[in-house]
């Protein structure tokens, strides 16, 4: 076959045209096969022959693409994904900051997580496959600022129904799968400090509590005692005085409130290990991984009550307060998974999630309180003291089996147990006021008095009181005079 070659001006105009040229004729070329080239005479061969030669420049072809994750691309929902490399690459150690970062979502709170801005209600979460249940009550969301990302293999959101979620799906579900068995043995260590400008090595209120506090542990400085334990609270409503004053010094007994000189920075760390062991017939392995976390905040607030009243919608400031809070949040953490592989396709893991979060609160209300116009309001002083620990467990058995024998063709079985629960404990919660009465002294507020009603007709427009107190020891009983009580229980 005879094919005129191309001119040199035509090679300038169209190279990549002659490119493509040439390749069709060597394809030609080849395409004979080895019998007939061996016919072939010395004279055919020799016409035959293909000449290449320099094309000159050729047009640079850039061919992009983006990786898509298996679980996403084979989902037919609509859902957004992140993986373990993507989480690595974040600066948010809890699964809340990472998932504020998707698009549709939204962090209330810096723990809750709502999809397409629907409220609690209309959003779940699910731990390998399995309801995630919530620490917090009549509250259907979990706050997942207490799921470190250390633990996460990967996190979907997904925002349509699929037969494989609970039946209560609504708005949307944040799936969490966790870390699955190494394959390499490794061993990381990780800390992190940080802090800001209107906390760390700043003023706050703490108060006295236990020794394990900083560690998110109350070790029974809180606890019920044994006395009231039993008691239910129309028992204990019904306890005469002065009974009732030795029931309610049975408490932890420590009131005061002092400013916490320098806080401390935020502080994280965590830590890994894999093991894997390769054997005659299968392979085994473990993952641990634990995480601890301190972090400090205050917060400034102003205050304020109205009561409308009247039709036409005239107002009156009733309160007017500083709300000063100091908050210490601890994190606790603890991953293992335990997986066996072995045949053909099967493994079976057995995992274990034990995740806690501690708030320490100590919060000041100070300004005027009135019952018609705070200009003429009595000044007050309100504390409160809020210990508490959100826990939740884990457990779940699970296995994967790929079967390739006769009909069951690409046939796979998984299975899974769980077992899991979230509790929640605030114990030896405290709120007490004073009010300043006609003297300029701070009394303290008891239920009946809050109850009589304005503050100042009870403080500033009376003088001050006294009352018996009564204290008890072995089987003596005697009274003195108090011209306030220390607190109040409420």
């Amino acid at each position: 076959m005879n094919r005129k070659e191309p001119s040199a001006g035509e090679r300038e105009g169209a190279p990549l045209a002659h490119v493509l040229a040439m390749i069709w004729t060597m394809a030609l070329g080849l395409g004979a096969g080895p019998g007939a080239s061996a016919q072939e005479s010395d004279g055919e061969r020799q016409h035959n022959r293909v000449v290449l030669q320099n094309p000159g420049d050729v047009e640079e072809v850039v061919v992009l693409g983006q990786f898509i994750p298996g679980d996403k691309r084979i989902t037919a929902e609509v859902a957004n994904m992140l993986d373990y490399e993507e989480l690595a690459l974040m600066p948010d150690t809890d699964v809340g900051g990472a998932l504020s970062r998707v698009t549709g979502l939204s962090l209330v709170g810096d723990k809750y997580v709502y999809v397409r801005g629907l409220g609690e209600r209309y959003s779940s979460t699910v731990l390998d496959g399995s309801r995630l249940s919530s620490p917090v009550p009549f509250q259907k969301t979990v706050p997942l600022d207490i799921v470190p990302t250390a633990i996460v293999r990967n996190l979907l959101v997904q925002k349509t129904y699929s037969p494989d979620l609970p039946g209560d799906f609504s708005g949307g579900t944040v799936m969490i799968r966790t870390r699955a068995t190494p394959d390499r043995n490794y061993a990381t260590l990780k800390a992190g400090v940080a802090g800001d400008s209107e906390t760390t090595q700043g003023e706050g209120l703490s108060y006295r509590g236990g020794p394990a506090d900083n560690w998110g542990f109350d070790e029974g400085t809180r606890k019920m005692p044994r006395n009231i334990a039993g008691m239910s609270s129309d028992d204990f409503e019904a306890v005469p005085w002065p009974d009732s004053a030795d029931l309610g010094a049975s408490f932890y007994n420590h009131w005061e409130v002092f400013e916490k000189q320098r806080l401390k920075p935020n502080f994280t760390g965590s830590g890994e290990l894999g093991l894997r062991g390769d054997f005659p017939g299968f392979s085994a392995g473990v993952l641990t991984a634990g995480r601890y976390g301190s972090k400090w905040r205050n917060r400034d607030k102003d205050f304020r009550r109205y009561e409308f009243s009247g039709v036409d919608g005239g107002s009156t400031q009733t309160v007017d307060y500083r709300q000063f809070t100091t908050r210490q949040t601890i994190d606790w953490a603890g991953f293992v998974n335990s997986g066996f592989e072995f045949g053909d396709g099967h493994s079976i893991q057995l995992s274990q999630v034990v995740l806690a979060q501690t708030d320490d609160e100590t919060q000041r209300l100070r300004g005027l309180s009135s019952e018609d116009d705070v200009t003429d309001g009595t000044p007050v002083v309100s504390y409160r003291f809020q210990w508490t620990e959100n826990t939740i467990r884990s457990t779940q058995l699970k296995g994967e089996h790929y079967f390739n024998v006769g009909p069951f063709h690409q046939m796979s079985i998984n299975w899974r147990a769980t077992d899991g629960a979230a509790t929640r404990k605030s114990p030896d919660t405290r709120t007490y006021t004073y009010a300043e009465n006609a003297e300029g002294l701070e009394e303290v507020v008891t239920p009946s008095r809050q109850a009589a009603g304005d503050l100042r007709e009870v403080f500033q427009h009376q003088t001050a009181y006294t009352r018996n107190c009564a204290t008890r020891s072995a089987n003596t009983a005697s009274t003195r005079s108090c011209p306030s009580m220390p607190a109040t229980w409420r």
